[in-house]
């Protein structure tokens, strides 16, 4: 027996944040289709694959975190979309109001200009044989939504899963498997979710593209975390160790975006980590006082400037002269005040002076 991984690609990056329709149209990865892909990747990276890919590069790139050198096959490429390919929905909802919304009821109403389902399908059919042919075991075919479930169909013998039900999340794959008797496919489709340990955070940081002073700020934040983590365990208090840890190394993660904190929160509860999501998400601005995980990286975060160790007062004092407004002038006495009150408590537990 043979699996087939038939992987769905990364979120595409859209621009000014539209829907977009694609099909042929090439657009890249977003940061968090490159982490999804790096998700997919870490979780499959052992299965000893040989890994496909259609040419688009939404679709390599993301093969590229399963295998250096994916195999292109141009027939794994997705259905064309015809007059709408590449139009963001607010375009076609303008231009064919008619026909958008009568595909809202029925996605068979066909798109002006696009691929026909059937021969879609048969060319997919066709790659997939191809890409059993040129290789021994286990394969992994990294493609699109849309002929994906042509192929699904095919399997079932059934027009119903063409359903948008049926259409798996970007960085989700369906499990296919073959033997003597055809083609079987295990439902639902999947997404793959690793435990996050020390070498996956690494790897999401990377897939990030974040530059090496961010990495080197998330690496020194996560070390101080830890410091703090065990004077607070040494006075009898017991935190989730390794989720703060893990939450520090990602903490960052979003920081070439707007409001990174709350993006880095998203993109991480979109991987599947919702309680190291909700750790980063107060990493600027805690929620209450108490000692509790966010909080710990809340005044770790504030003790290191770059990859640096500074006292809160040195770092609330550069953080000011960044400040051009009243209101971010605020906002920033208010963070000092609410850290000086968390670092007040860490030392009483404490019962010494462990943040100055």
């Amino acid at each position: 027996m043979r699996k087939i991984y038939l992987v769905r690609h990364g979120q595409p990056h859209f621009p000014n944040g539209e829907g977009y329709c694609l099909g042929s149209a090439d657009f890249p990865l977003s940061t968090l289709g490159r982490l999804q892909a790096c998700q997919m990747g870490h979780a499959l990276g052992g299965e000893n694959l040989s890994v496909f890919a259609s040419p688009l590069k939404r679709a390599y790139d993301t093969a590229c975190f399963l295998c250096p050198s994916p195999t292109v096959i141009a027939d794994l490429q997705e259905m064309h979309a015809g007059d709408w390919d590449g139009l963001s929905f607010r375009e076609i909802r303008e231009k064919w109001p008619g026909l958008f919304e009568a595909r809202a009821e029925n996605k068979d109403l066909p798109i002006p200009g696009s691929e026909d389902w059937e021969k879609a399908q048969a060319r997919f059919v066709k790659a997939v044989n191809e890409a059993l042919s040129q290789s021994e075991g286990d394969i992994a075919i990294v493609a699109h939504t849309t002929v994906i479930l042509s192929f699904i169909c095919r399997i079932m013998g059934s027009r119903e899963y063409k359903a948008f039900r049926y259409r798996q999340a970007y960085g989700g794959y369906y499990l296919v498997t073959l033997d003597d008797d055809g083609f079987h496919c295990e439902f639902p489709w999947r997404r793959p979710v690793p435990e996050l340990d020390h070498e996956l955070c690494e790897k999401l940081l990377e897939a990030a593209m974040l530059p090496e002073h961010i990495k080197a700020h998330c690496r020194a934040v996560a070390e101080k975390a830890m410091e703090l983590c065990s004077q607070l365990e040494k006075a009898g208090l017991e935190l989730k160790r390794e989720s703060i840890y893990h939450a520090a190394l990602l903490h960052d993660i979003a920081r070439l975006e707007d409001e990174h904190p709350k993006t880095g929160a998203k993109w991480l509860e979109d991987l599947g980590y919702k309680e190291i999501a909700d750790i980063i998400r107060q990493h600027h601005d805690p929620d209450h006082d108490e000692i509790n995980e966010a909080n710990v990286l809340y005044i770790a975060d504030k003790l290191v400037q770059e990859a640096k160790p500074v006292t809160l007062k040195e770092r609330f004092e550069k953080s000011l002269e960044k400040c051009r407004t009243p209101e971010a002038i605020e906002a920033n006495l208010c963070r000092a005040r609410q850290a000086e009150r968390i670092a007040e408590k860490i030392n009483r537990i404490c019962k010494m002076e462990v943040i100055a």
